[in-house]
Parts: C-alpha cells; structure tokens; sequence
C-alpha cells in the first residue's frame, strides 16, 4: 500500500512540475512576443495575430466541451 502512495505522489509532482515549466516558456513566449509587436517586427506582429486565433479557438473549444460534457452527464443521470 505504501508503493501506491508513493507512487501517486511522485505522478503528482511530476504533473506539477511539467504544468509550472509549460507556464513558465508559455509566459515568456508570449512577453518575447509582446515586446516585438512595441518594437515594430513583422514576426511579431503575424505571431500575434495567429495567437490570438489561437486563444479565440481554445475558448470556443472549452465553452463547447463544457456544453458536451453537461449534455453527456445529463444522459447519464437519466439512463439515456
């Protein structure tokens, strides 16, 4: 029973630590980004653009995941 807690603790930190270092390169990916728009490059600016896109997509997929998932947990709450 003890190598089954280990087990799920070492899984746990591990997710965490792989999270905060995707949040980490994400937050200075977009600050490197953000200082090219000010500073007038043209990478930026299309880099901007395409991750705004992006972020609108990402939102749109959520809300509409969200929408499945009430819908699938209503069917099973009625047997469906």
């Amino acid at each position: 029973m003890e190598q089954v807690n280990s087990t799920i603790a070492i899984q746990a930190l591990f997710n965490y630590v792989l999270l905060a270092l995707i949040l980490f390169v994400l937050f200075f990916g977009i600050r490197k980004v953000y200082i090219g728009v000010k500073q007038q490059n043209k990478w930026a600016k299309i880099t901007a653009k395409l991750l705004i896109i992006l972020f609108v997509l990402l939102i749109i997929g959520g809300f509409l995941f969200y929408l499945y998932a009430l819908a699938l947990g209503e069917a099973f709450k009625t047997g469906l």
